[in-house]
């Protein structure tokens, strides 16, 4: 039997010395192999962390949309090649930010939107919050987002954005139902994520653990802790989850042994989705050794073997397909060191399999 002492001991090395709490959670074929608690979930009035908390995902849930797309393809109710002008129509003709020499100037976009441009963030949307309409649903407050320039012609570059924000949208029109529904209906229900939603369904905001902000030489209490979501409707697909890390591992177990994704869609996670310049765009240190697929990160040099993503507040998603394995790791602060906690954590993961 697996001792995972050396992922204990990361877990030990972040929490609390770099982080107030950290809860890592294995799942290896539908079953737990490995749970592990450090740290405090009131760091200033030195609660201990139990397991049961609150966090707000952030860009974990992005996963949760690119498993629903890839459900989506499955079922043909999109394809990748379709305009995201078919779906809402205020998107149909974009214009383009345009920099020669000293000069900023706008023309009209010469390449439609796609599902796939979305899906790998290549559309040319901007990660400005201001852009997002802030008292309609999600459809309509995406919607918004056409009225602004895209940052560059898509397809052209990678670029961090709203893009699955939008993708949320597409596929609240493309099924006729809001994004809240079908997470319930796909993901929550099935897989017993009984303490999951997305943040416009939260009713009480306490319910949220403490979040904390890096600082030279530790971390302080943020002021506020509401997650993203302009108004109580807007679901957002990109940063608006709320979950225990108990029921994220059951997602992301599910996601990596097979049981959410399945068909012809499946081997197109094994694909890079970005060449030339789109793949130097994405040079975050945190991803050092990764390329971009459909959603997510994937392996792009030898002796790395995990997907996944990471989430704003720290949390940490690795799942590996060959393995059927999945790793959750959730803590709550803002600005910290993502690559010594996701490195360390990756490396002690498989430092573990091996004893």
């Amino acid at each position: 039997m697996r001792s995972f002492a050396p992922l204990r001991r990361a877990v030990d090395m972040l929490a609390p010395a770099h982080m107030p709490m950290g809860d890592v959670r294995v799942r290896e074929n539908g079953r737990e192999v490995f749970s592990y608690q450090a740290g405090f979930r009131d760091a200033e009035r030195r609660v201990p962390i139990d397991g049961t908390e609150v966090y707000p995902a952030y860009s974990m849930t992005k996963l949760l949309i690119a498993a629903l797309l890839l459900q989506a393809l499955d079922e043909g109710k999109v394809r990748l090649e379709d305009r995201l002008e078919d779906y809402i129509p205020e998107f149909g003709e974009m214009n383009v930010r345009e920099i020669i020499g000293r000069q900023v100037t706008v023309r009209q976009s010469r390449t439609p939107i796609t599902v796939l441009h979305l899906i790998t963030m290549t559309a040319g949307f901007s990660y400005n919050l201001n852009y997002v309409g802030r008292q309609l649903p999600t459809v309509g407050s995406v919607a918004q987002l056409a009225t602004h320039p895209l940052s560059f012609e898509p397809g052209s570059h990678w670029q961090y954005s709203l893009c699955h924000d939008v993708l949320g949208a597409l596929l609240e029109v493309a099924y006729g139902k809001k994004l809240r529904e079908l997470f319930r209906e796909r993901f929550y229900a099935p897989l017993g994520m009984e303490n999951t939603c997305l943040l416009g369904e939260l009713k009480d905001m306490s319910l949220l653990t403490p979040q904390f902000k890096a600082v030279s030489g530790g971390y302080v209490p943020c002021e506020t802790n509401t997650g993203f979501t302009p108004c109580p409707e807007y679901d957002s697909a990109g940063a608006g989850l709320v979950c225990t890390a108990g029921d994220y591992a059951l997602f992301l177990d599910a996601f990596a042994s097979g049981k959410l994704v399945k068909g012809d869609v499946v081997p197109l996670l094994r694909k890079y989705a970005l060449t030339g310049v789109q793949a130097s765009d994405m040079s975050w240190p945190q991803l050092k050794g990764y390329s971009y697929t459909l959603g997510m990160r994937i392996p792009a040099e030898s002796g790395v073997n995990d997907f996944g993503w990471g989430g704003a507040a720290g949390a940490y998603a690795l799942i590996d397909f060959d393995r059927k394995l999945s790793l959750t790791y959730f803590t709550n602060l803002m600005g910290g060191d993502e690559v010594l906690c996701h490195f360390s954590l990756r490396d002690a993961l498989y430092e573990s399999l091996q004893n």
